[in-house]
């Protein structure tokens, strides 16, 4: 997959003054959690940044299925344990990447795919750790990466995987 630039550069072709380096992380790894936020672990991403004023860019695809009707599910990020765009209006929070529930959202998966731009102002290694959920902690739904809510582990079921990209830029 190529990430195009604003000025029409990709990661290869960009002045290396704006991109300092690249951590990519791919898995086929299917899970599921029910109620309120879980971290998924398997997707979480390392990085190292070589200056404490540049900034990290974080690229998520997430192939998502939902079993049940949540109004207020999505996913989370935080850097090591501070959640990131944690303030919302009143007593909601923000999530990064909002799930809609289609019709049959038991049966169908969803690409949730969102870019988060983080300033965290040092040189030490930082974790950007993935949660997903929902607000109201509903114990009875689940949000499920790579597969269907109904997936039977068949052959019947399409399964896909989740890309995590972590870019250093000026």
């Amino acid at each position: 997959m190529t990430i195009y630039f604003a000025d029409g550069t990709d990661i290869a072709t960009a002045p290396s003054s704006a991109v300092k380096q690249v951590v990519r992380m791919s898995t086929n790894t299917a899970t599921s959690a029910s109620g309120g936020f879980s971290h998924r672990s398997q997707y979480d991403i390392s990085i190292t940044p070589t200056s404490s004023s540049n900034k990290i860019v974080l690229y998520y695809s997430v192939p998502t299925g939902i079993n049940g009707s949540w109004y207020g599910a999505g996913y989370l990020v935080y850097r090591n344990s501070t959640r990131l765009y944690a303030s919302g209006t009143g007593s909601r929070g923000i999530v990064a990447a909002p799930l809609g529930v289609a019709y049959d959202h038991n049966t169908v998966m969803s690409m949730a795919t969102w870019i988060v731009e983080d300033s965290p102002a040092t040189t030490s290694s930082i974790t950007y750790k993935l949660y997903s959920g929902d607000n109201e902690g509903d114990s009875n739904t689940g949000i499920y990466i790579n597969r269907t809510g109904d997936d039977a582990n068949n052959g019947e079921h399409l399964r896909s995987y989740t890309t995590v990209i972590a870019m250093e830029v000026t």
